[in-house]
């Protein structure tokens, strides 16, 4: 059997705070060149700004996309143990 080793509160932090990432320092250049060569119809199924993906031209409903991010959503939390009955 293995020994459990517990750190110390600093050490604890410490570890966290080098863990941490900066969003703004990923390089996005490489997406801005290719969504500017991206075509229009390819665009639209991605979506952009706060209107998201264009579902009507995938072929489903709102109601189908809100169900199945609430079902993955369920999923997860259950994993982690959060209930059900809180949402």
């Amino acid at each position: 059997m293995s020994d459990i080793q517990l750190n110390d509160p600093q050490t604890l932090y410490r570890r966290w705070e080098e863990s941490q990432w900066n969003p703004f320092a990923i390089d996005l250049d490489r997406d801005r060149v290719q969504w500017a060569e991206m075509a229009d119809e390819d665009r639209a199924l991605i979506g952009s700004g706060d209107d998201g993906p264009d579902i009507e031209r995938l072929g489903v409903s709102t109601d189908e996309v809100r169900q199945f991010a609430l079902d993955g959503l369920t999923r997860r939390l259950a994993i982690i143990g959060v209930p059900i009955e809180t949402l």
